[in-house]
Formats: structure tokens, sequence, C-alpha cells
């Protein structure tokens, strides 16, 4: 990425949301716990199918990059979907991700 030939890092403008909250509010969400009460809505997957495994959790696996678009999800969310296509690289796991409240006790046992 020739952006990142001077420094090796780039930062990011602010970015006005405004429109994207009806695409996380129709995308298809999967019950796929890491922690506390946590949805996924998997955008891109390994092999575009409607889950959330790491990349090298599959037969054959293969590094968490080159993504496969979601069909449904994507569709329903052209601007998450352009958004994660303007750097202009790889797109490994892309995903929305609903987190919900813990309790103190929570918090502190999902430590790490």
């Amino acid at each position: 990425m020739p952006i990142m030939d001077e420094t090796g890092y780039v930062v990011l403008d602010s970015y006005d949301q405004a429109a994207d909250p009806q695409e996380w509010l129709d995308i298809e969400y999967v019950d796929w716990k890491s922690s506390g009460d946590t949805r996924f809505a998997p955008i891109a997957s390994a092999y575009g199918d409607l889950e959330c495994n790491g990349f090298w959790n599959h037969t054959p696996p293969k590094t968490d990059k080159d993504g496969v678009w979601v069909p449904a999800n994507a569709a329903a969310a052209p601007i998450l979907k352009r958004r994660a296509e303007e750097p202009g690289a790889n797109i490994g796991r892309c995903r929305v991700i609903e987190l919900k409240p813990n309790e103190y006790s929570d918090c502190i046992y999902n430590l790490h």
C-alpha cells in the first residue's frame, strides 16, 4: 500500500456513521459467543458462509485474509462493505459485533 511507504501507518479520518445504523440493524446475526451477551454478523468469512470461525479453523485452513463476502449480509450492508474495501487491502473476517452490557462479575471473569 503506497500510502504507508513514508511512515508505515495511516491516520484515518473521522467517519460520519449517520447512514449506517439501518445496515447493521438489517443484517443477519449468528449466535456465536465469545464473552458476555455478544452477537456477530459476518459480512465476510473464510468461505462466504454465515459463520464466525477463524480462517485456520476450516478444512482446508487458510490465513486470516482473503475473506469471501457473505452474499446476504454484504448486499444488505453496502456502505459497511465499501468502507471495508476502501483501504485496498485484503479483507479477512469482516463482521459487525453487537455488544451488550456485562455485569461487573462477568467483566472481571473475562479479563485477558
